[in-house]
């Protein structure tokens, strides 16, 4: 998804694709093509998948990004990432983490508000936790460490309160 500046503080969706591989070279030539434009819409991709990361990291070379301010930020949309934390923590051992993540996720308007809750996930999680995923041991609260306490200015409004989205 892409979007075009209307003015100093209001943007509007102008761009997206369903592209039929999964390299990401068609999303990054769409992105780049909108870029080119005399009016110069400000990107942001919206869900986490490989293919808008990929795009993204093929558009946005250091080079680029110097050359519109470095005002280039890849936010995730809350909708998909609510969906995620449903998929990947349920289960008595693992609501109680959800629904920290999830306070985090939608409420959390501070970095120390969004550490406190991502922290009170990690801590809701026994020590030692782990769970069988597709026959491999699976570490929840190194899910929760590398994928959400790593990317929180990404996901959580923090990052959107920050950015000018």
């Amino acid at each position: 998804m892409c979007w075009t500046e209307v003015d100093h503080k209001t943007y509007l969706p102008c761009a997206g694709a369903l592209p039929d591989s999964e390299s990401g070279d068609t999303i990054a030539a769409a992105i780049s093509t909108d870029l080119s434009l005399d009016q110069g819409p400000r990107p942001g991709m919206e869900d986490q998948v490989c293919l808008n990361r990929r795009a993204v990291a093929l558009t946005f070379t250091e080079e680029s990004k110097e050359s519109l301010g470095n005002e280039v930020e890849h936010l995730l949309c809350q909708w998909h990432c609510k969906q995620t934390l449903n998929r990947q923590l349920h289960g008595d051992v693992l609501t109680p983490a959800n629904r920290h993540l999830q306070a985090a996720l939608w409420s959390r308007r501070t970095e120390a508000g969004c550490d406190e809750s991502i922290q009170a996930a990690l801590d809701s999680i026994p020590d030692g936790t782990t769970i069988k995923r597709k026959n491999k041991p699976w570490d929840p609260k190194r899910y929760i460490r590398e994928e959400w306490q790593a990317t929180k200015r990404r996901w959580g409004i923090i990052g959107v309160c920050k950015s000018k989205f």
